[in-house]
C-alpha cells in the first residue's frame, strides 16, 4: 500500500468528524423543552404599558355650564361635578387595573385608583364617580369627579380656597386640572393657567350671591347686637337698675350699669363663632365645623361671666341681709332712746345721760352703716366701655382686667386668621387655652375684694 492513499484516507476521516460535530452544535439544533417546566414559564412575561401617551385635554362642568366671569373658561366649586377629557384613557385604565393592551394581567402589580390632581396636588379620597371612566372607541375618554371636602383632602382644600385676596381672585381661583394614579404624580395637562391669559378652569372659592347675602345678614346681626349692648343691660353688670334709670332729667343711656368684662368676653366668642360658621358654610358648604377649641373658648367665656355674676349676686344678697339687720337694730335702738327720753328726770341722772349718749352713738353708727349698704345696693353707673372693662370698682386701672382683655384680643386675631386662611375653626393648644382659663380665674379671684370694697 502506498503512502498517498493512506494520507487521503486520514484527511477524509477528519472531514467527516468535523461535519458531524458542526451538525450537533447548539446553534444548529432546535431548542429543547424541559417537560418538567410549565410552558408559561418559557414564554415572555407581559410588560406594563407606559403613560407617555396619556394627557388631559379639557375639562367641563357636568351640567355644561360655563364661567360667566371669565370667557372661554369653566368654573366649578365644592359640591359640583367636573368631567375631564383624557387622551389615552384606555392606557391609564389598563395600567390602573394592572393589565396590558390585550387584557393580560400583569404579575406583581398593585391595582391603583385614578385620582384627581388640582394644581399638582392629589385630592386623596376623591374617586371617579360611579360609571366612570367612560372610555370611547378611540384612545380618548372622560372621567368624572365630584368635588367634595373629605378628611384626607381638608389640607389641600384649605390651601386652594383659603386666604382669598381682594381682586379678581377673591371669588375664583385659576387652577390646573389633571389626573393620575393614586399615590403618584399628575400627568401632563392642557388645562393649566398661563400668565397673562385666562385659565381654562377656575375653582370657585366663594359664590358671590351667597357671600353678599351672608355678609349682609351677619352685618345686620352685629349691628343689632351692638345696639342691644349699648342701649340695654345685655352685657352689663347684674342687679337692678330701676332706681338709676328713673333719675329725672338725665340721659337714660348714662344711667345704665357698667359693662361686664365676663359678659363682653362671652359675647365676643359668640359673635365670632357665628360669623366663622356662616363664612365656612358659604365657602365649603360644611356644617360640622365646630371644634373642641371653640367649645373650650365658649366655655371659658361663659364660665367667667357666670362667676362674675355669682359674685355680684353674692355681694347683693349679703348687703341686703346686712341692711335688714341694721335697720332692725336701728329700730330697736331708737325705741330704747324713746323709752329713755320718756322717763322723768332722765336728763339729770348721770347714769341715764350716759346711757342715752351711748345709744345715740350706736344709732348714728347704724345710720352710717345703712347709708353705706344702700350705696352698695344702688346700681353703679357706666363710665364708658373702656373704663368699665379696665377699671375696678374703685375707679382705678386693674392689671388683671387688662390681662384678660389683651389675651382675648390675641386669641380673637388668631381665630379670625385661621378661619380666613384655613377655612376651618382653629385648634388651639391646651397650653394656650390654659392661659385663657388662668386669666379668667385671676379676674374672678380679684373680684372678691372688689365686691367687698
Amino acid at each position: 500500500m502506498s503512502v498517498l492513499p493512506a494520507y487521503h484516507a486520514l484527511w477524509l476521516a477528519g472531514l467527516l468528524v468535523g461535519l458531524s460535530l458542526s451538525a450537533q452544535s447548539p446553534a444548529s439544533q432546535p431548542t429543547s423543552v424541559d417537560p418538567q417546566v410549565p410552558a408559561s414559564a418559557n414564554q415572555p412575561k407581559p410588560m406594563q404599558m407606559s403613560l407617555d401617551s396619556v394627557r388631559v385635554q379639557a375639562v367641563e362642568r357636568w351640567d355644561k355650564q360655563t364661567d360667566d366671569r371669565h370667557r372661554n373658561s369653566v368654573a366649578a366649586g365644592l359640591g359640583q361635578i367636573i368631567v375631564i377629557h383624557v387622551k389615552g384613557l384606555n392606557d391609564l385604565v389598563d395600567i390602573a387595573n394592572c393589565r396590558t393592551e390585550d387584557g393580560t394581567l400583569v404579575e406583581n402589580c398593585r391595582e391603583q385608583q385614578i385620582a384627581l390632581f388640582l394644581d399638582g396636588r392629589e385630592m386623596k379620597g376623591l374617586q371617579p364617580e360611579s360609571g366612570a371612566p367612560e372610555v370611547g372607541n378611540t384612545d380618548s375618554g372622560t372621567v368624572r369627579f365630584h368635588l367634595q371636602r373629605t378628611p384626607e383632602t381638608d389640607e389641600v382644600w384649605a390651601d386652594l380656597l383659603g386666604e382669598p385676596r381682594m381682586g379678581r381672585k377673591f371669588f375664583h381661583r385659576s387652577t390646573d386640572v389633571s389626573v393620575g394614579l393614586a399615590g403618584s404624580y399628575a400627568l401632563p395637562t392642557q388645562v393649566r393657567s398661563i400668565k397673562g391669559l385666562d385659565s381654562p378652569f377656575h375653582l370657585i372659592r366663594i359664590h358671590p350671591w351667597r357671600f353678599i347675602m351672608g355678609s349682609a345678614l351677619f352685618a345686620l346681626f352685629v349691628i343689632y347686637c351692638y345696639r342691644l349692648a349699648s342701649m340695654t343691660n345685655l352685657l352689663r353688670e347684674s342687679g337692678d337698675s330701676k332706681s338709676a334709670a328713673n333719675t329725672a332729667g338725665q340721659d337714660p343711656r348714662r344711667l345704665l350699669k357698667p359693662y361686664s368684662l365676663g359678659r363682653w368676653q362671652m359675647a365676643i366668642w359668640f359673635v365670632l363663632v357665628i360669623g366663622a360658621f356662616v363664612f365656612i358654610w358659604i365657602v365649603t358648604g360644611a356644617s360640622d365645623t365646630i371644634t373642641p377649641t371653640v367649645l373650650a373658648l365658649l366655655g371659658i367665656g361663659a364660665g367667667t361671666a357666670l362667676g362674675a355674676a355669682a359674685l355680684d349676686t353674692r355681694e347683693t344678697n349679703a348687703a341686703s341681709a346686712k341692711l335688714v339687720t341694721r335697720l332692725r337694730e336701728k329700730a330697736d335702738i331708737s325705741q330704747r332712746i324713746s323709752t329713755l327720753e320718756a322717763t322723768a328726770g332722765w336728763d339729770t341722772d348721770p347714769g341715764k345721760v350716759s346711757e342715752w349718749a351711748s345709744l345715740t352713738s350706736l344709732r348714728d353708727k347704724a345710720d352710717a352703716d345703712i347709708d353705706k349698704l344702700k350705696a352698695v345696693l344702688q346700681p353703679p353707673r357706666s363710665r364708658g366701655w373702656w373704663n368699665d372693662i379696665i377699671r375696678d370698682e374703685d375707679g382705678g386701672h386693674s392689671f388683671h382686667r387688662f390681662q384678660v382683655f389683651v389675651w382675648t384680643i390675641v386669641l380673637v386675631f388668631l381665630f379670625v386668621y385661621s378661619v380666613w386662611s384655613r377655612l376651618s375653626m382653629p385648634e388651639f393648644s391646651a397650653t394656650l387655652l390654659a392661659i385663657m382659663g388662668i386669666s379668667g380665674g385671676t379676674y374672678l379671684g380679684f373680684k372678691f375684694p372688689e365686691s367687698q370694697s
